[in-house]
């Protein structure tokens, strides 16, 4: 205790304070902080006489520095291609990054973004909180999420076209559903041969209009190409028929009515036999539809004569060739198979010119011409899968006679023509 008077001060060592009754007094607490703990002093002053008192001291441990908190929750949302982030109530100092494939991370920010590679590859989330302890030491927390990659959409190739048979040049329209990626559908063309004739890499805008110049059967493939790089095909079939067939042939003319009676030879009689022949033919075929056909062709060769006069016991026998043409037209049906092979038939209208010949002694043998009536059967044979060329072949009969001053009656011809040569359709 000490008390000033008169400006001199004077100390009467530690005192103790006594009263019978209380008094009123100023107490104030001084705090000395350190690292770990609080060292709490507290003073009072009486204020009857002002002097400065310690009533006690305590020590205080400080409570350990909270670690950060920090919340994450990710949703991968495969149908929006988006992801959404939240992080709750995590510490402000939080920071949040997505980690790629590579271990690289990159800063984001909560909330929704979009999904950079939703069908490659799993995603990582982390985010991580840090602070400084009293000891110095750095706190740290962090929370780690992992979404799945979503499950890609198979590959899928559907080709649909509007139509499975067409002529040449006729446009043809392919389409084709499924799910492929951008630019992940392909289309090619294969011919019978199994050779590329078209491919179209990313495929074309669909639907897409193609034609084709040369008959045969051909294979429209397309293949699809989906997130992960799975690949699914589709394939269609089409028939390309000719819209024109042209037809060299070789035919054998065979009269089937060959034997012509002389009436009224001098002192005898005579007959008239035509043999079988070699001629050679062109022939053209227009469809105007897959069913019909329309057919011209022309046909010349000579047919052997043999006139024999008998007289008597005497006899002339004199051989000449007789030139004969034919131009005809008809209406083919036809019934084509998937393998390209034509059987046809149908009625045929012929003209048939025969022309006149000199025999010699036996005469002079006028010739004739009649517009004949029949019927035609053919069969075309593709040479190949990817040709424009067939083995053609088939038969026509015509009904066909014409008036000779030289025979009673009239010359019946009526040939029997069988021909075989080579189509090319186009």
């Amino acid at each position: 205790m000490a008390t000033k008077k008169k400006g001199v001060v004077t100390s009467f060592g530690p005192v103790g304070m006594a009263s019978k009754t209380l008094y009123d007094a100023w107490k104030f607490n001084v705090t000395v902080d350190g690292m770990l703990q609080e060292t709490i002093h507290t003073f009072v002053i009486p204020k009857v006489c002002g002097n400065l008192a310690l009533l006690g001291t305590r020590t205080v441990v400080k409570p350990p520095i909270p670690v950060p908190v920090v919340f994450l929750g990710v949703d991968r949302d495969c149908a929006t291609g988006m992801i959404t982030i939240d992080t709750g109530d995590s510490d402000s100092s939080a920071q949040l990054v997505v980690m790629t494939a590579e271990g690289i991370g990159h800063a984001v920010e909560a909330g929704s973004l979009e999904d950079p590679a939703p069908y490659e590859a799993d995603l990582t989330f982390r985010i991580v909180a840090e602070n400084s302890a009293r000891d110095g030491k750095i706190q740290r927390t962090e929370k780690e999420v992992t979404v799945p990659a979503c499950p890609a959409p198979p590959a899928e190739c559907t080709l649909a076209l509007n139509g499975d048979d067409f002529f040449v040049r006729q446009p043809i329209t392919v389409n084709a559903n499924g799910h492929w990626v951008e630019d992940g559908f392909a289309l090619r063309v294969l011919d019978g041969k199994g050779q590329e004739v078209e491919r179209l890499v990313p495929g074309p805008e669909l639907p897409y209009t193609t034609t084709f110049s040369k008959p045969g059967l051909y294979r429209v493939q397309g293949g699809a190409t989906n997130e992960i790089g799975e690949e699914a095909g589709c394939e269609a079939t089409v028939f390309i028929r000719p819209r024109w067939n042209l037809r060299p042939k070789a035919v054998v003319i065979s009269p089937t009515d060959r034997i012509t009676n002389f009436g009224g030879v001098t002192g005898g009689s005579g007959e008239q036999v035509f043999d079988s022949s070699v001629a050679a033919e062109l022939d053209l075929e227009y469809h105007p539809t897959r069913l019909l056909g329309f057919e011209i062709g022309f046909l010349g060769g000579d047919v052997d004569a043999h006139r024999k006069i008998t007289s008597g016991a005497d006899s002339v026998v004199e051989t000449e060739s007789v030139g004969v043409t034919m131009a005809h037209f008809a209406l083919n049906f036809h019934f084509r198979g998937r393998s390209g092979v034509d059987f046809f038939l149908g009625p045929v209208v012929a003209q048939v010119d025969v022309d006149d010949a000199s025999f010699g002694e036996t005469g002079d043998w006028q010739g004739g011409s009649d517009t004949g009536v029949g019927a035609q059967l053919g069969l075309d044979i593709p040479l190949g899968k990817a040709t424009a060329w067939s083995l053609t072949g088939g038969v026509r009969f015509l009904d066909a006679e014409f008036d000779n001053d030289a025979v009673t009656g009239p010359v019946a011809m009526d040939p029997l023509i069988a021909n075989l040569g080579l189509s090319f359709g186009f």
